[in-house]
C-alpha cells in the first residue's frame, strides 16, 4: 500500500547517513588499492627510487584496510536492518516541548 511504501522510504532515508559513510569507506579503500598497485609496481621496477615513499603508501593502504574498511560492514548492517531508531524519535524529546 502507499502508506507502507512511504514508511519504507522514510526508513531508508533515516539510514542514509550510515549508508553514505559505509560507501565512503569503500570508495577510499578502492583509491588506496589503486595507489598500492602503483606503489608495488614502482618498487618492483625501480626499488631504489623513492622506496620509502612507496613503502609508506603500502603501509597506509594496509592500515586503512585493517582498521577502517571493516567499519563499512558494521554501518551496512544498520542499513540492512532498516533500523528506525532515528526515525521514531520525537522532536519534543529534545526540545522539552
Amino acid at each position: 500500500s502507499a502508506v507502507n511504501d512511504h514508511a519504507d522510504v522514510l526508513a531508508r532515508l533515516a539510514n542514509a547517513t550510515p549508508f553514505l559513510d559505509a560507501f565512503g569507506h569503500v570508495v577510499i579503500a578502492w583509491l588506496w588499492l589503486w595507489q598500492a598497485v602503483i606503489a608495488q609496481r614502482a618498487l618492483e621496477n625501480e626499488p631504489s627510487v623513492d622506496a620509502d615513499f612507496y613503502q609508506g603508501k603500502l603501509a597506509a593502504c594496509t592500515f586503512f584496510y585493517r582498521y577502517h574498511l571493516p567499519q563499512a560492514r558494521e554501518k551496512l548492517s544498520y542499513v540492512g536492518s532498516m533500523d528506525r531508531t532515528a526515525l521514531d524519535a520525537k522532536a519534543t524529546w529534545f526540545t522539552g516541548g
